[in-house]
C-alpha cells in the first residue's frame, strides 16, 4: 500500500577511518550509487529517501528519491546508531521503515526484498541480513560452536550468524517501544559472501573494487561531484510559507465547500470530485477550475460560492502542530519570514488562525495582490517580487509548501523548496530529488 514503506539510506559524507568513503570510487561509480541501483527496482509505492545532513548529493540518481535531512549533530562520530535511526523512526509516518546502508554495496533488491515482506506480510517484527559463518569460533577465551576435545569437519559445525549491517526492517511503533531497530521476533535473511560485505575500512573498500572489476583502482579516487556533496545546508535567511496545508490545516475546510458547491450547482453544471481539484491545489483557484476542464461561463458563480462557503468555516480552521512555535523560534534567530499563498486576500483574513500568527511576517502576498504584469504560481513571479521586497535574495531564501504547484514556483525562483510533508494532500508529482520534512521541527532543527 502506497506510504506503508520507507526505505531510507543514511549517507555520512565526513566518515574519518576511510575518508571520503561514500564518495570513493568502486569500478568508476561512487560506493552510495550502489545501492540505489537495487532499490529503484522494488515496489514504486515504497518510498526511497536519501538519509543526510547534506541536499546536495542526489543529482545522477533516480528523480523519485527524495532527501529526508537530518541535522548536522547526527553526524558526529559520538552518535550512537539507535540515536540517529530514533531521529528518523519519530519522524517518518510509514509503520514499516527499512534502513538499507550503502556501505553494502553488493546488496540484491531480493534479499532486501525478502525482509521487507517478512514483516509486511509474514508476521515478523524485524528482518536483517547476516552472513553464516562456519569456521571454529572464540568468544572471550573460550570455544563458541565447538567442542575442543571433539573436533568435527567445518561442515558439520553450527554456523556463527553475523549481521552484516546491510538492511534492517522494523515496525514504527516498536521502535518507539524498545529504542532499537530489532525486535522480539526478527526474520533473518541469510545472504552470500559477497552480499555481505561492508565496507568498514581501506582493505574492505579493496575487496569491493576486486569484486566489481579485476582492476585495480588508485587509492582515494573519489567521485568528481564530490565538492558538491560535502557542501552544507545553505545558510537562510528569508523564509516563505504557503498558507493552506503548510501553516494551518484548511483541507477539510476546502472539501466541505467544494462539496456544497457540486450540490447547489448541480444542474447547471457538472463539477469533478474533490480528488480532482485537491491534484491542483497550489494553483490561484481560476487556474484550478481551467485545469479541471470547467466552463469559463460558470466560474464567477463557482468561486463566489465556494469561497462563501468557506467563510462561515474560517473560525474552525486550526494552526498545523508545530508551526508556533517553529515560527517563534524562527523570529528569536531574527529570520525575515513572508506567506505567498494562492488564496484572495480577503479569504484569508476571515481566518482567525492567520489572525492569531500574521504579526510575525514581513510580507504578505496573496493571489489577487500580485503587481500588474506578474503572474500566479507556478511562474515564480511571486517568490522574486518577495526577494526583491525583503531585500534577501533567491539563494538564501527558503520556500516551504505542500504541493507540486509550490515546488515549481521555488523551482521556477530559483529558490531552496522543501515539501511540507506534514500537510494531508495526497497523490501529488513530486520534482526530482525534493527534500521533505514530517514537522516543522525538522526544518528548523537542519537549518541551525
Amino acid at each position: 500500500m502506497k506510504g506503508e514503506v520507507a526505505i531510507i539510506v543514511p549517507i555520512k559524507f565526513n566518515s574519518k577511518r576511510v575518508p571520503k568513503k561514500n564518495l570513493r570510487l568502486i569500478n568508476g561509480i561512487p560506493l552510495y550509487h550502489y545501492i540505489f541501483s537495487q532499490l529503484i527496482e522494488l515496489n514504486r509505492d515504497w518510498d526511497l529517501f536519501i538519509y543526510s545532513s547534506n541536499i546536495y548529493c542526489a543529482g545522477r540518481l533516480e528523480e523519485r528519491i527524495r532527501y529526508l535531512p537530518r541535522p548536522s549533530w547526527l553526524d558526529n562520530d559520538s552518535i550512537q546508531t539507535n540515536e540517529l535511526f530514533q531521529y528518523s523512526a519519530k519522524l517518518l509516518p510509514h509503520r514499516f521503515q527499512a534502513i538499507v546502508h550503502p556501505t553494502s554495496p553488493f546488496l540484491t533488491k531480493d534479499s532486501i526484498q525478502a525482509c521487507i515482506d517478512a514483516v509486511v506480510q509474514g508476521g515478523f517484527d524485524s528482518a536483517f541480513t547476516a552472513e553464516e559463518i562456519k569456521s571454529y569460533a572464540w568468544y572471550k577465551g573460550k570455544p563458541l560452536n565447538y567442542d575442543i576435545n571433539d573436533i568435527v569437519q567445518t561442515q558439520h559445525l553450527e554456523p556463527i550468524v553475523v549481521e552484516n549491517s546491510g538492511v534492517y526492517v522494523y515496525i514504527k511503533e516498536n521502535y518507539a517501544e524498545y529504542g532499537t531497530r530489532i525486535g522480539r521476533n526478527p526474520y533473518i535473511k541469510v545472504v552470500t559472501k559477497k552480499e555481505a560485505l561492508d565496507i568498514d575500512t581501506e582493505q574492505d573498500l579493496e575487496q569491493a573494487k576486486l569484486v566489481a572489476s579485476n582492476n585495480r583502482f588508485v587509492d582515494y579516487e573519489v567521485y568528481s561531484d564530490s565538492k558538491i556533496c560535502l557542501k552544507s545546508f545553505p545558510s537562510i535567511d528569508h523564509i516563505v510559507f504557503d498558507f493552506d496545508g503548510v501553516i494551518a490545516d484548511t483541507l477539510s475546510i476546502m472539501k466541505r465547500a467544494w462539496g456544497e458547491v457540486i450540490k447547489s450547482l448541480k444542474n447547471k453544471v457538472t463539477i469533478p470530485h474533490f480528488k480532482r481539484y485537491e491534484e491542483h491545489l497550489g494553483k490561484p483557484f481560476l487556474h484550478i477550475l481551467s485545469s479541471i476542464g470547467i466552463d469559463k461561463e460558470y466560474w464567477k458563480e463557482i468561486h463566489d460560492l465556494y469561497f462563501k462557503i468557506s467563510a462561515k468555516e474560517a473560525t474552525k480552521v486550526e494552526l498545523c502542530d508545530g508551526i508556533n512555535s517553529f515560527i517563534k523560534d524562527l523570529r528569536i534567530d531574527k529570520k525575515i519570514l513572508s506567506i505567498y499563498t494562492s488564496k484572495p486576500r480577503k479569504a484569508l483574513e476571515n481566518i482567525q488562525a492567520y489572525q492569531l500568527i500574521k504579526q510575525n511576517f514581513h510580507c504578505i502576498l496573496t493571489a489577487d495582490e500580485l503587481p500588474d504584469g506578474l503572474k500566479g504560481k507556478p511562474s515564480g513571479d511571486g517568490l522574486r517580487y518577495l526577494s526583491e521586497k525583503t531585500c534577501i535574495t533567491e539563494q538564501r531564501s527558503l520556500y516551504i509548501g505542500d504541493s507540486y504547484s509550490d515546488a515549481v514556483e521555488a523551482k521556477n525562483a530559483e529558490y531552496i523548496f522543501i515539501r511540507a510533508c506534514w500537510a494531508r494532500i495526497k497523490d501529488q508529482n513530486y520534482l526530482p530529488n525534493e527534500i521533505v520534512a514530517f514537522k516543522p521541527s525538522q526544518i528548523y532543527e537542519i537549518m541551525t
